[in-house]
């Protein structure tokens, strides 16, 4: 069983050593380190790569598990490396937001963007709370609330 669920995509394996890295690192939260985090950021990269060609129904449950993982990883964290997987976990959370609206689940949707927002704002992550901000906005737009929306892109993007 792989400590992470991943998709088989190459030049995404980790090679043995970061393997039992990460796989310590996901059964003990408290040892995160960099090399792990750093490995997390390019399943998602590689995850929004992938989701243009395959669409977003089949990475659901993978990323929301890597999510999970991430989550996990930035509460036990301190210092910058926290900020790193704080701001890792919004990103997370954006692109499942992406993914739910893919699968026509709007209020899920709302619930990540919402997530997302949150932990954009704790890592102190302007460009991803505005990012958030201006996707929930259009959400908004494409379900009809035009006064929601425009409420959304006078937001702050520092508000909670």
């Amino acid at each position: 069983m792989l400590p992470v669920p991943g998709l088989a995509l190459p030049g995404l394996a980790p090679d043995a050593d970061l393997y039992a890295r990460i796989t310590r690192v996901v059964e003990d939260p408290e040892r995160a380190d960099l090399a792990t985090a750093q490995w997390l950021e390019r399943c998602l990269d590689e995850h929004r790569r992938i989701e243009d060609t395959i669409g977003g129904r089949p990475l659901l449950a993978v990323v929301r598990e890597q999510l999970r993982v991430v989550a996990d990883l930035a509460r036990c964290a301190d210092g910058p490396l926290a900020v790193r997987l704080v701001s890792l976990a919004a990103q997370y959370a954006q692109f499942m937001a992406w993914l739910c609206i893919d699968n026509h689940d709007q209020g899920a949707a709302l619930a990540w963007y919402d997530r997302a927002h949150g932990w954009a704002v704790e890592a102190g992550d302007a460009n991803m709370a505005a990012t958030t901000l201006s996707m929930r906005a259009h959400q908004a737009w494409s379900s009809g609330q035009p006064r929601r929306c425009i409420t959304l892109c006078g937001a702050p993007a520092t508000t909670c």
